[in-house]
């Protein structure tokens, strides 16, 4: 595989990678604009998610997390 190529995962994988989260939690998860969450391309009705744009909201929610504790602690 070439580096500069792309890699998928199925939305079941994204469930697991998450904790096992419920395909409802992901579900409002893409619902909620506030969650910012990476959208998925579609091919014959399944869901692939890109990995970069996963690994890119885990960076984005272990900056944001904590600055939201710190602030509801204050």
């Amino acid at each position: 595989m070439q580096d500069n190529q792309k890699q998928y995962i199925t939305a079941s994988a994204v469930c697991a990678r998450y904790g096992g989260i419920t395909t409802m939690t992901l579900h409002r998860w893409l619902s909620d604009d506030s969650v910012e969450f990476p959208r998925p391309m579609q091919v014959n009705r399944q869901r692939f998610f890109d990995v970069t744009e996963l690994d890119a909201f885990d960076l984005r929610m272990r900056t944001k997390v904590p600055a939201i504790r710190a602030n509801s602690a204050a």
